[in-house]
């Protein structure tokens, strides 16, 4: 099963359902707006701090939506310090449009917090995004922005294999964001060794061994970070000991189960290397995956994110029949599309979440029937009555309700 936030869930869980307003790109817009925190302008004061080096990248990941929605790209994020020759302390150059420019202005607040003191005053710092062309995912981006402002101030060397995607209050504390396992995919199609991704998040990454996508979870490292403290320890090249023993403990997991076709079952020494990395460091978030599944404590079912995602995503064009102006209306000549939403459904109902299992149910029984009759019969009117009252249900689950990217 592909991984894919339709942007139908947001019209389906959170707003009235509007079929004839369906415009992905003109949501992902507003989303970015409402979820923006990325942090870029340096602040004015000038209390004798320097930079520590003139220019850096940072890989993060950023997202397009593609024939089966959203699809994770990796992205480079460059910064370059030069002489004030204006007002403006930071510039947003190559690539950076306005909605990503919205929140730069809380970058200094943070960063000058994390050290003590204000940026330079006489400098500028050009910031500027790779692939501009494409829409920019702003909120996955924040903690990007406040790595690369802070090897800035220190200087530091950067690992341009590691993907650092995640969302940030503005105490520094991570939030989670949409789309994760997208974004996990594309880091790895992108050839990063490492990602960092918010603690919040971590839920949904177990997804992926129930999906097919076991590999990005041991052929990456993927850490949790709960603070923009974390992803900057992660990203540096100079990794402190215990950081830099789990890493390499983990490359020697990565090479046996390389040899082995990616099997771990019943295996006491690697059992054990898990074990003892955990121990290293408790964020990292592969070891623990592969602990749980040695262990047999792996979730059975998708996470409920991802189940809403992936509901969405095959369930959109029933949905549109049965809306209420009966705009659309089925023909009866051709079946093939019936057929493929209800074998992807049918798997669903067994491997999603257990509080979508009646409204999938339903969802299978409008798509049988009106296959054979109508969408605009009586009967079929009951059914869809029905499974509106589902959705509603649904949209007022305290659960459902909590999810972050539904809140924003």
């Amino acid at each position: 099963m592909e991984t894919r936030r339709n942007v139908a869930t947001y019209i389906v869980i959170r707003d009235t359902i509007e079929y004839d307003t369906f415009k992905p790109f003109d949501i992902l817009s507003d989303m970015y707006r409402c979820l923006s925190i990325l942090l870029i302008c340096l602040g004015t004061t000038s209390t004798g701090a320097e930079f520590g080096r003139n220019q850096a990248s940072v890989t993060t990941v950023l997202l397009k939506l593609g024939d089966n929605g959203p699809v994770g790209f990796k992205a480079i994020l460059t910064a370059r310090v030069a002489p004030k020759t204006a007002q403006q302390t930071a510039r947003a150059a190559t690539g950076i449009k306005a909605d990503m420019a919205v929140v730069m202005n809380e970058a200094a607040r943070f960063v000058g917090n994390l050290y003590g003191d204000e940026w330079p005053s006489d400098s500028t710092v050009d910031f500027s995004l790779s692939d501009s062309y494409l829409p920019q995912d702003v909120p996955s981006s924040s903690l990007a922005f406040v790595v690369l402002l802070a090897t800035l101030r220190e200087g530091f060397e950067l690992n341009d294999r590691c993907a650092v995607i995640g969302d940030m209050l503005l105490d520094g504390h991570t939030r989670d964001v949409g789309d994760i396992n997208a974004r996990l995919r594309g880091a790895y199609e992108g050839s990063c060794q490492y990602a960092a991704v918010p603690l919040a998040n971590q839920r949904q990454v177990i997804d992926l061994m129930l999906t097919g996508e076991r590999h990005i979870v041991w052929q990456m490292q993927i850490f949790s970070v709960a603070h923009a403290r974390h992803a900057v320890q992660l990203v540096r090249t100079d990794h402190n000991e215990k950081l830099a023993a789990a890493i390499d403990a983990f490359v020697k997991v990565q090479a046996y189960m390389k040899k082995h076709d990616g099997n771990v079952r019943g295996n006491q020494r690697i059992r054990e290397s898990l074990n003892e990395i955990l121990t290293l460091t408790p964020n990292h978030l592969s070891a623990r995956i592969l602990l749980s599944e040695i262990q047999g404590e792996l979730p059975k079912h998708l996470s409920l994110e991802r189940t809403l995602a992936e509901f969405s995503a095959l369930s959109w064009p029933y949905l549109a029949l049965m809306a209420p102006d009966r705009q659309y209306q089925y023909d009866g000549n051709d079946t093939s599309d019936f057929n493929r939403i209800t074998a992807g459904l049918d798997e669903l109902k067994y491997m999603g979440h257990p509080k979508l299992v009646t409204v999938i149910q339903r969802l299978i029984g409008y798509g049988e029937y009106i296959k054979l009759r109508s969408n605009r019969d009586e009967a079929a009117l009951r059914r869809a009555d029905a499974i509106r009252k589902e959705l509603e249900r649904l949209r007022n689950d305290p659960e459902i309700m909590e999810l972050e990217w539904l809140r924003r």
